[in-house]
């Protein structure tokens, strides 16, 4: 990882993630595990976000829907396609 990219997560991390997660628990409440999740994608080595936003069916057992957003410059310059996650 270059030190750029290492920057870029550390800020996306540390700075950017919590005041997202903030101004997200504002609109819509509190999460039990957090509205936001940080990772670094192990293909392109980009950090990214992943927004667990709520169902609209209370109480369901299966996995939440997420969307994910990559930050910064991936090397192949194409984002690699992520299937979704079944939503049933």
């Amino acid at each position: 990882m270059t030190r750029a990219e290492e920057a870029c997560g550390v800020a996306l991390r540390d700075q950017i993630g919590p005041a997202m997660e903030s101004a997200v628990e504002t609109v819509l409440g509190p999460s039990e595990r957090g509205w936001l999740e940080f990772l670094t994608d192990p293909v392109t080595n980009s950090p990214v976000l992943l927004f667990h936003y709520p169902s609209s069916q209370p109480g369901r057992s299966m996995e939440e829907p997420v969307l994910r957003q990559f930050v910064g410059e991936l090397r192949s310059g194409k984002a690699r396609h992520v299937p979704p996650r079944p939503a049933v």
